[in-house]
């Protein structure tokens, strides 16, 4: 039973033994003709109810306080209509909709994703649902969909903005940038404990490091107008290693010195080598590690993984997936 019935519950049970107690208290004290004494006597037994209510509800845990685990993936599925010859979509399809239904992450943030592949994975994915849109508008272009499992949590919010000096413009592009950039965000809320907490999905410019710059920047200008105080986790594609000055703003630390969000994978394995994620369909780990789950101080790192899955020597993609577990203090 989840905390909110069993509160329902609790309350029905105090107000049917509250109302029936004072009843018979009051019964008595008209038959008795002593209606002070029966007054007295319903308050007494008001206020014991609502102390024992008082008592039980206090012990069981408000949204706020219910730690939840997560698992959440971010995967750049290489777009489909890309002259890849052997590796192209039609090819790696059944094996990118295999690794997510292999891994399950409750919540995955997709890059490079058309519309098409959107609805391959829709179609795979039973349980999960998805929002964002395409980059061009509506179903044009590429999207960064956020898929989540439907049955765990549900939507309250959720938006596509474009990384541009005009965000609500679908194709825009002004900050150096040769293709348009977009970054979706969601609300989510676990059903069970009512906990939420926010997740913004994007892929940054592979060109130009002005764009990155000023991308960077507008999401957390906009995280910082939207945030209410929830926790927050970026996935993506950075097309930029944790050295690159654009990303300098994510790891600024906070009046207590926290960073304002750390790299579920650095947590993980601070001093590992050979995490490149992006690798061109040839499983390589020297390349740059460009892919990234990040979290606030809203969440503990239980653990995070490069997912290096092939078949038969193919990859479902040109980039390694990353998983973090998280939980959610």
């Amino acid at each position: 039973m989840t905390i909110s019935r069993t509160r329902t519950w609790l309350l029905l049970i105090a107000v049917v033994v509250s109302s029936a107690v004072a009843g018979q208290a009051a019964s008595r004290a008209s038959e008795d003709r002593a209606l002070v004494a029966g007054s007295d006597r319903r308050q007494q037994v008001l206020a014991t109810v609502k102390d024992l209510v008082s008592i039980v509800v206090g012990d069981l845990p408000t949204p706020s306080r219910v730690p939840i685990d997560l698992e959440v993936m971010t995967f750049n599925i290489r777009y489909g209509s890309a002259d890849d010859g052997a590796n192209r979509w039609q090819r790696r399809r059944a094996l990118v909709v295999d690794l997510l239904r292999g891994h399950y992450p409750d919540i995955v943030g997709i890059q490079e994703a058309q519309h098409d592949q959107v609805m391959a994975l829709d179609a795979g994915l039973e349980n999960h649902a998805w929002i964002g849109e395409g980059r061009l508008g509506g179903t044009k272009g590429e999207y960064t969909p956020i898929f989540y499992d439907r049955t765990r949590f549900e939507v309250v919010a959720e938006q596509t903005f474009w990384l541009s000096a005009t965000p609500d413009v679908p194709g825009s592009a002004s900050y150096g940038n040769r293709l348009s950039r977009i970054c979706t965000w969601g609300r989510f809320r676990e059903k069970n404990t009512g906990r939420e907490f926010l997740v913004y999905n994007f892929h940054l410019d592979h060109q130009s490091q002005a764009a990155r710059v000023e991308s960077v920047q507008q999401i957390l200008r906009h995280i910082d107008r939207r945030k209410e105080e929830l926790p927050v986790v970026l996935t993506g594609d950075f097309n930029a290693d944790m050295k690159n000055p654009a990303l300098a703003p994510l790891w600024r630390t906070d009046d207590s010195g926290e960073p304002r969000y750390k790299s579920a994978f650095a947590v993980t394995a601070p001093h590992a080598e050979g995490v490149g994620t992006f690798h061109y369909f040839e499983g390589v780990r020297h390349r740059a590690k460009i892919d990234f789950v990040l979290v606030d101080s809203g969440f503990d790192v239980l653990g995070a993984a490069i997912l290096r899955d092939h078949r038969d020597g193919r990859y479902p993609s040109d980039h390694f997936p990353v998983r973090a577990r998280l939980r959610l203090r």
